[in-house]
């Protein structure tokens, strides 16, 4: 059976199945509001940052000895770290570090730890078994259970954890929802501490590296030139050392506004999920209609049903249709 898509006729046959329509989409509606009264609320904490002031400056006798050596060197531009710490924020190497944190796992994975037992468990619950089950009959492959890792803190990172950039401005923002706002507010501060911790101690093994290697070399250069330029690279690393291991300031980035939470819960959104239950309900209700119109039926709404019987009679009458709008709609 070929249907033809004429436009005339498809809105002809809406509008005597509309019953169907209306139906359709308050079936959906009623999903819709089911779902905001079952689902979870969650609130949406931000928190802002910017760029830490740059306090390093390039040397310009080293600058002469990398144009010597035809070697180009990047400025102290502090950005460029900025851009690293970003980064970070969903990067495996910052979920090894939170992973090391067992007081923050407990508080992300609370229905795998026993407090009772204070131990890490499989979690217990009635959606858990369905999805083993499911995944079972799927073919699909899972891994036996194990406690919280570094892998399981990376996809939560990749979940929970927006980063927005303004173009104009340099001032970052750093969303996360959850239904617990202390939560989330301390999980934003520790993820922003262990990322900063991670770049300054990497800055540090490097700086010290370099001091190391250019000790190392000071002693057998004797042409004036290059050591003056060892003698002030050195002293460019050591002062990035030393800015490095001010623990009480920090190192790449630092809080412009925040930790804030929404007042209001922020998901599930009852205007986007309105919105979906009309585009769903009004795809169902279409196919819906095109069903019962092939099918020469219509969609009524009785007054009131007397028990059981004749609820499908009364629910679905038989619709005569014209055999010429027939053989136009199916030919």
């Amino acid at each position: 059976m070929v249907l033809s898509w004429d436009v005339d006729k498809i809105l002809s046959m809406l509008w005597h199945q509309r019953r169907a329509l209306y139906a359709a989409i308050a079936f959906m509606y009623v999903l819709a509001l089911l779902y905001m009264h079952l689902a979870t609320p969650k609130y949406t904490e931000s928190l802002q940052l910017v760029p830490a002031p740059d306090t390093t400056q390039s040397s310009g006798a080293l600058g002469s000895l990398s144009a010597l050596a035809g070697i180009k060197l990047k400025s102290g531009d502090n950005a460029d770290i900025f851009d690293v710490y970003l980064a970070g924020l969903q990067s495996h190497a910052v979920s090894e570090v939170l992973a090391k944190n067992q007081s923050l796992l407990k508080r992300m994975y609370t229905d795998q730890w026993s407090e009772s037992e204070h131990k890490w468990r499989q979690p217990i619950g009635l959606l858990h078994p369905v999805g083993w089950l499911a995944k079972a009959i799927l073919g699909i492959t899972t891994d036996p259970w194990t406690p919280p890792s570094a892998d399981d803190v990376y996809k939560f990172l990749q979940d929970n954890i927006d980063v927005a950039q303004g173009r104009d401005t340099p001032v970052v923002t750093v969303t996360m929802k959850s239904k617990d706002r202390q939560f989330a507010s301390d999980f934003l501060m520790a993820l922003m501490r262990d990322d900063d911790q991670l770049l300054r101690n990497r800055a540090l093994d490097r700086a010290n590296n370099y001091i190391e290697f250019l000790q190392k070399e000071m002693n057998s250069v004797t042409v004036a030139e290059y050591r003056s330029a060892l003698v002030e690279h050195l002293y460019d690393q050591e002062k990035s050392r030393m800015l490095a291991s001010a623990s009480n300031v920090t190192y790449a980035a630092e809080v412009f506004s925040g930790p804030m939470s929404s007042k209001n819960p922020t998901s599930p959104n009852i205007i986007a999920a309105l919105l979906a239950a009309t585009v769903a309900g009004l795809a169902v209700g279409f196919g819906l209609a095109l069903y019962l119109e092939l099918h020469g039926l219509e969609l009524v709404f009785p007054r009131s049903f007397r028990g059981l019987k004749g609820i499908k009679a009364s629910v679905l009458k038989q619709r005569r249709i014209p055999a010429g709008e027939v053989g136009e709609l199916t030919r």
